[in-house]
């Protein structure tokens, strides 16, 4: 499945990076493509292992609002 997140708050290419990491390392997570300029992630995942709402908490926890 594949899911496009809004987030607000990122900055910079570190922003970018930290999020793509994060996004990365939740279990069930394929693909994680994060961009700063259209202040967005287009993330591809396993459904039995994770879901949307796991992928918004994992960015609001790092401080971003998930939209």
């Amino acid at each position: 499945m594949e899911t496009t997140l809004i987030i607000k708050g990122m900055q910079c290419s570190n922003c970018v990076s930290h999020v793509t990491r994060r996004l990365q390392q939740t279990p069930g997570v394929r693909t994680a493509t994060v961009k700063l300029k259209e202040g967005k992630a287009l993330v591809s995942f396993d459904e039995a292992k994770t879901d949307r709402q796991t992928l918004v908490a994992a960015v609001e926890k790092m401080g971003y609002a998930v939209q």
